[in-house]
Order: structure tokens, then sequence, then C-alpha cells
């Protein structure tokens, strides 16, 4: 443990290095975006380049036809053919004659042998003796004495008759194999190889028992091709065969391997049966029942494809990339937010990637009509809700083309979910609760009944009311929008903390229990957030921010003063706390109240936008009151002791609530405010702010800072205004 504990520290002091993670960072996202792109060009694939097809008996997804002349082959016929030239093939079996020259040594070996017994000067006894020995022990003591009284050309005579039956019983094939019966092949005849030592294969077809020895018969057999005396045999034939007979063995065996072989062979030389497709023929049609032929043209199709598939899938994979670099300029000009908010690509690409991998397994493995209940509005309306409208149409129309040409470039699909998506889409400004978005989802089912009902029309399809009509599973394609939408919505609001103006809507409320506990604890703070939440609205509207969002973070903005509210001025009654405490404790408080109200947020799991604009209400601003009280005292304080830890406001909703909040504040402090006082105030206000640099992180401009001016004006005279004094009784 020791020797790691160095390097572990090490690790970790790299790590730290802002350099390190921010190259970390760029390389995780840099995966991120290779991964997602995979993922959505391996969906994107259209469906004639998925080498997928039905197999037999599966009930047709789609109507298929032949785009151009193929050949299939009818595996039945081909079969039958090879089955008829197998049937026909002879069993093959290996004459082995490799064991002649070995018998005819011996033979020679033996009769050599007794010939220098002859000569030699041994008495009879011994000669006799040794012929015992070197004959073969299958040989009786008749057979010895026999030789034993030939000599000279008597016994050379009996070795030609010894060597001419061994050859010849060879050569001609012993038969004594127990595992395979020959009778049953030679019914229609056997094919004989014959091996020598030379390995010179011969061959030949022969059909009776008759052309070849059984070993049991052997001697029978022979008699007639030895043209010996059958009964008896003369003697010296008689001791011919019996010496002979000593060195046969079986040499002619049933050859499985090379019968195997054979017929394998002929396999391959069989050309297999094809059938001619042409152009423009059926293959089946929708909800038709697949047969074997059937299965093999979808098979031949799927083979055709893949033999192009090199070419298609460069061309697609350029097609996408530069639709997914367009995409990538369109969110850098456009949308420039989302780029730099690492939940909100996640969430993004979350939404990309299950659509578009949902409609592939759903046209892999779905019958054919059920993808008319994609509920492809779902991700629009999911764009939309949780980042803007403009990349929802964006993002439609390019996914809708994609989607057309997946399902096999079909107009149809492919205007059905830009339709659908782009109508919901306009919808959304209707439905303002969740409850409403059943709204949607009713233009969603009527948008796609009306679709698919004119495209029957087109098309002279006869319309029929059942439950797999176009026009019914389109109203039914409305019906899983809303419910795929509602349930969605909870999970990507909780998990990726994104802001929906359902959630600001019901966060607007102000019963809500938050700021119900904001009024009791501290009422100056909830009236002074609802001022600032109506500033904040009226001027955001007019510089094209989230009113809606602008509004509800400025009733949270300051929830953090729930504790001790006492130290904060529009709370206090009599009695002013800082007073008995130090100008630095002062700011300490003071600047506390940012930190408990982000913590309070994330507690009651707020969206991050709002959690974010708590933080940066202030930015990076001085408590000038404390700053001067403390200089007062005689003291020398630090001016970064009464600084806000900011980060100074990121968003134009971050800016317009820290510029309505010092408004809203500083106004109270007027006295007889007229319009040109509440003017001055308001313009000095928003000069500060932009001179000490707190606004350079948004993205509000001089022209922005005008019309918050201007709006801010508007209302706080209409609060000010001056009332009418009624005289008195």
């Amino acid at each position: 443990m020791s020797e790691t504990s160095p390097f572990i520290e090490r690790t970790k002091e790299a790590l730290k290095h802002s350099f390190i993670l921010y190259t970390g960072k760029k390389i995780a996202y840099s995966l991120l975006l290779i991964i997602a792109f995979l993922l959505i060009f391996i969906s994107f694939l259209p469906e004639p380049f998925v080498l997928k097809y039905q197999k037999e008996r599966d009930v047709s997804r789609s109507f298929q036809m032949a785009e151009r002349d193929f050949w299939v082959i009818d595996e039945e016929a081909t079969e039958a053919n090879i089955e008829k030239e197998t049937r026909q093939l002879l069993p093959i079996w290996t004459l082995n004659l490799k064991v002649l020259p070995p018998a005819l040594k011996k033979v020679n070996s033996l009769f050599s042998k007794i010939e220098k017994l002859q000569d030699s000067r041994k008495s009879d006894a011994e000669k006799q003796s040794q012929i015992k020995k070197a004959i073969p022990t299958s040989l009786k003591k008749e057979d010895a004495d026999a030789l034993f009284k030939l000599k000279g050309e008597g016994l050379r005579a009996v070795e030609e008759d010894t060597k001419r039956m061994v050859s010849i019983c060879f050569g001609k094939g012993i038969y004594n194999d127990k595992r395979r019966a020959i009778s049953e092949d030679l019914k229609k005849g056997i094919k004989i190889e014959q091996r020598s030592e030379k390995m010179v294969e011969e061959e030949r077809i022969i059909h009776s028992t008759e052309e070849i020895y059984l070993f049991s018969e052997i001697k029978r057999q022979t008699a007639k091709e030895l043209n010996l005396s059958l009964p008896p045999f003369s003697n010296l034939s008689e001791l011919s065969w019996n010496i002979a007979r000593s060195y046969l063995e079986p040499n002619l065996k049933f050859n499985e391997r090379a019968t195997i072989a054979e017929k394998e062979g002929l396999k391959m030389r069989i050309l297999p049966v094809k059938i001619l497709v042409k152009s423009g023929e059926k293959i089946v049609g929708e909800g038709e029942v697949i047969d074997r032929m059937t299965e093999r043209k979808l098979a031949a199709i799927a083979e055709m494809k893949k033999d192009a598939n090199t070419n298609t899938y460069i061309g697609f994979f350029v097609l996408l990339l530069l639709c997914f670099t367009g995409f990538a300029l369109y969110l850098a000009t456009y949308q420039k937010e989302l780029l730099t908010n690492k939940r909100k690509i996640l969430a993004f690409l979350l939404i990309a990637v299950v659509t578009i991998g949902f409609a592939r397994l759903l046209l892999n493995y779905a019958p054919g009509w059920a993808i008319y209940l994609f509920p492809f509005a779902a991700s629009a309306l999911l764009i939309a809700f949780f980042f803007s409208e403009g990349l929802a149409i964006f993002f439609t129309s390019l996914l809708s083309l994609f989607m057309g040409i997946m399902f096999s470039s079909k107009i149809e699909m492919a205007l059905l979910f830009f339709l659908s998506g782009l109508f919901a889409i306009f919808v959304i400004p209707f439905a303002r609760t969740r409850g409403k978005i059943a709204k949607i989802g009713l233009v969603v089912a009527l948008i796609n009944c009306a679709i698919l009902l004119a495209f029957q029309f087109i098309s002279q399809e006869p319309i029929a009311l059942t439950l797999r009509s176009k026009p019914i599973l389109g109203i039914l394609n409305g019906l899983i929008v809303y419910w795929v939408v509602i349930g969605t919505l909870p999970l990507f609001e909780n998990y990726f903390l994104l802001t929906t103006n359902f959630k600001l809507f019901e966060l607007s409320d102000l019963n809500t229990p938050l700021l119900r506990d904001l009024f009791l604890e501290a009422p100056g703070t909830y009236h002074h957030s609802l001022l600032v939440g109506n500033l904040a609205e009226s001027s955001a509207s007019s510089v094209g921010a989230n009113p809606l969002l602008a509004r509800v973070a400025a009733y949270y903005h300051d929830v953090g003063k729930i504790v001790n509210p006492g130290y904060f001025s529009e709370n206090q009654r009599d009695k002013n706390d800082h007073s008995e405490i130090k100008p630095t404790l002062s700011a300490t408080v003071l600047r506390s109240h940012i930190q408990r109200g982000i913590d309070i947020a994330k507690a009651k799991k707020m969206p991050f936008e709002i959690v974010e604009i708590i933080g940066q209400h202030h930015g990076t601003s001085v408590m000038t009151y404390f700053y001067h009280q403390a200089r007062e005292k005689g003291e020398e304080p630090n001016v970064e002791e009464y600084r806000y830890f900011g980060p100074k406001p990121q968003t134009k909703e971050a800016g317009i609530i820290m510029l309505a909040d010092s408004v809203e504040t500083t106004s109270r402090t007027l006295e007889k405010p007229s319009p040109a006082r509440i003017e001055h105030l308001v313009r000095q206000i928003i000069k500060e702010k932009f001179v000490s640099g707190e606004l350079d992180e948004c993205d509000l401009t001089l022209k922005d800072l005008t019309k918050i001016f201007l709006s801010f004006v508007h209302i706080l005279t209409s609060l000010f205004h001056a009332r009418v004094e009624y005289p008195k009784e």
C-alpha cells in the first residue's frame, strides 16, 4: 500500500491540472459523438441494405418485388438429381497388392533354405528335422516329409507352383471382411481399386463372387484356375497349395473413405437446378405466408444486396456524415447553449439514438402494420419541450427524411413522420399544463389519419375500417404519442434536471410548499421576489429570453433567506441584527444565502437552470454597504471579503434577474419616487452593473439593456404612480 500511495497522489495532482481535465473532457465528448454517430449509422441503413429476411412459415411484413433478373437454386430438384446419381455409384473396394512381394519373398526364402539343406552333408535325420523347423507351422508332418523327399527339378516345380498360386490368389483378391457383406454390394456391382507397391491404381468392376476369392472357399475356387484335378489334387499340387495357403491372407477390403469422397465429388460435379426470377415479378405480398421457395428468393435478394453493400455503405456514410456536420453547424450557430451543456447533449443524443434504434427494431422484427404505430412525434415533442421549438423543427425535418430512407425510401412514411411532428410542435403553445398534452396527441392522431387516408386515395387502396387499417393505426399512434410523452417527461426532468414549461408552470404556483414557507418565514423576501419576478418576466419578453423561466427563477432566487431571515433588510422591523456584529460577519451572513438557496433548490430537485440562476443572481458584486461601514470604523477592509463568490450571470435570464433584483431593492429607498427619479435610478444601476463587468458573460447586448431599462421604468412608474389625495371629512 505504501508503494502505491505516492503514485496515487501524483495521479490525483495531475488530474487536478486544468489542461488535463480539459483534454479529458474533449476526448470523452469526442468518443460520445463517435459512438452516437456509429449507432445512428447502423440503425439508419435503409431496409433493402439490411441483410435480414423472413423465414419459411413467417407472415410477410411487406410487399416484395424483384428489382432485376436473378436465379434461384431449386434445392429439392438439385437434391433429387444428386440422389439419383448417387444411387448409381458403385461402392469402392481396395485390392491391396502390396502384400504379394513379401509373400513371394517368403516362399523364395523357404525353398532356398530347403535346397541348401538338401545339398549339405548333414544326416537325413538332421535334414528332416531342420526342414520341419523351416516350414510354416500350419503345414503337417506329411508336408515336411514330402519336401524332404523332393530334390532338384521336383523341388523347383513345387516352388513355381506355390508362387503361381500365391500370385493368382492375391491378384484376384481374397475377401474375408465381416464388417460389410460384399454380397449386398455385388447386387449392383463393386468397383475394385488395385494398389501395388508402385502405387499404380487400376480399376475394375465385378458383379459376382466368382470374380474374387472368399477366404473360406479359396481352395475350391482356385482349383479350376490352377488346372488341378478335383478331387483329389495330385500329390505335388496338394503340397504346393498347402504351402501357398499358409502365406495367403485377405487383401480385398471395403474403402469407406474413397466411397464417401466419390459421393462428395459427384455432388460437386452435378450442376444445381436454377429457376429464373424476372424483374418486376412478385416475390411475396404483405400478409402472405412465406413458403420454402419464397424464402430462398428473399435470401437471394439479400445476398445480391450484400454484394452491393460496400459502395452503398460508403455513400450512405458520407451522406449521413454531411447531415451530422450540418446539424452540428446549426447547433453552433443557433443553439450554442446546447453544445456547452453536457446534460442536454446526453439527453438529446439519448432521444435521437433511442428513436432511431426503436424504429429499426420495429422495422426488422414487428409486423408491417406495426410501423404505423411508431410514435415519432413524441421525440419531436420532447426536443421542443426540453430545448427549443426551432431545434425540434430542424430535428424533425432531418430525421423524417432519413426515416423515409430507412423505410425503403417510402415518401408516405417520410411525410407521415414530418407532418405529424411539425403539427405537434405548432400545437405546443396551447398546452400549458401536462393534462393538456392530450390535445397534442389528438392533433397527431387527426393528422396521421388525414395523411394515411390521402395516400390511400392516391394509391386507390380500399379503405377498410379494421384494427389494422392505416387510418385506425394513425389514430392509435396519436394516443401512443401522448402516453410516451407523459411517461418520459418526469424521467428527463428528474434524471437530467431538464426544464420544461410544464415544470415551470407548476413551480410558478404561489401555493407550492417552498413558496409558502418563504412567505411565512420571510414575508419581505417573498414580496420582493414577486416584484422581481414581474420585472424579470416583462423585460425577458422584450429581449428574446424565456419570460416564464425568468419569472419562476425570480420567485426562488432568494429562497436561501428562509434561514436567518432577520438578517435581511426586507424582513426587519424594529431591530437591525447587523448592529451587533462586525461588518465582515454581516457580509458572510448575507453571502451565505446564495449557497443555502442552492442547497435547498437541489434538495427540492428543482430545474438546473433555476439552481444556476440562484448562484449567479449577485455575480461577483461587492456588498458596498458593509464595506463602507468597515471603513467608517477605521478599518482597512479587503474588498474580496465583501464580494459575492459568483459566478457572473451566464444567461440572459440570470442577467435580467440580477438587474431586476438590484432595481427593486434600491427603488425602495427612493423618497417621493417620481418618473424622473425612477429613470435615473434604473439607468444608474444598469450602468454600474455593465461597467463593473457583471454582465460580460451573458448574452445581453447594449440594445437589450436599453429594452430592459424601458421595461423596468414602465413597471416601476406604474407601481409608484402618484395617488390622488382624497379630502378629509
